[in-house]
């Protein structure tokens, strides 16, 4: 999926980072500049829970203050 997702940006003509690419056996990370995408499996995904940090109910900046 991230070698698709590569060569789509590339198409684009969306510019990459060098090292544009980095891996662990559970996450994928594709550095665009000022798109940043993350690939993971299911149980990755919950562990990290992007989600919950990210997405519409995230704790306000003042809640962690």
């Amino acid at each position: 999926m991230a070698t698709h997702v590569v060569e789509a940006l590339e198409l684009a003509g969306l510019p990459l980072r060098r090292d544009a690419v980095q891996a662990s056996p559970d996450w994928v990370l594709i550095d665009a500049l000022d798109l940043v995408i993350h690939l993971f499996k299911p149980e990755a995904r919950a562990l990290y829970g992007l989600e919950r940090m990210w997405g519409p109910d995230s704790p306000s900046p003042e809640a962690g203050s």
